[in-house]
């Protein structure tokens, strides 16, 4: 459902009414989502809706605050004077939240997962006709991309794909000294 939809519903004893969706879902997780074969169109839409709140302090039981309660109702009028500077900023941006940094590079790893390929294609490989480069290499230099930026060992097939989404395809040819192997044309790893 996204706020473009209507939903129908109807008060008891009355009759439907079309409504606009305005649903919010809020979830809490320890871990990057995982979705199942995603088309990269569909993920930058999902997580161009999502904001991502990290709650990184630990307050220890010893260190809990008996008097927050108070502490903050003495700091009432800056805390809203704090909060309708907020909400003047949310409304001066077109009703959207401005992202903190570390929610966009958490929003950024989420990404990364599921387009690795594509941004290791972007950073790593570059075009050039006079050269070549073998299918195992560009496999060795993918995985140590991902392991650099902390990502699980993805499947060799994605480099690939991607790079054929490209059209940059592999072929099999004698290469001297090696025999018969699989390799790029036209591309060279920077």
């Amino acid at each position: 459902m996204s706020n473009l939809d209507t939903v129908s519903a109807r008060k008891l004893y009355h009759g439907p009414e079309k409504q606009k969706g305005v649903t919010k879902v809020f979830c809490s997780t320890n871990h990057l989502l995982k979705f199942k074969n995603p088309d990269p169109a569909d993920l930058e839409a999902v997580f161009n809706r999502i904001i991502f709140l990290p709650l990184l302090n630990i307050i220890k039981s010893e260190d809990v605050d008996t008097n927050l309660v108070d502490r903050l109702l003495e700091e009432r009028d800056y805390i809203f004077t704090w909060a309708v500077k907020g909400l003047r900023r949310y409304l001066k941006n077109g009703e959207t939240f401005t992202m903190a940094d570390v929610s966009e590079k958490i929003k950024n790893q989420n990404i990364t997962q599921y387009n690795f390929a594509k941004i290791f294609a972007n950073e790593h490989i570059e075009p050039d006709e006079s050269s070549c480069v073998l299918k195992t290499d560009v496999a060795k230099a993918f995985y140590a991309a991902a392991a650099d930026a902390g990502l699980p060992k993805p499947p060799k097939t994605e480099i690939y794909n991607c790079l054929e989404r490209m059209g940059i395809t592999g072929v099999k040819e004698t290469v001297k000294g090696l025999g018969q192997q699989w390799i790029f044309r036209g591309i060279h790893l920077k």
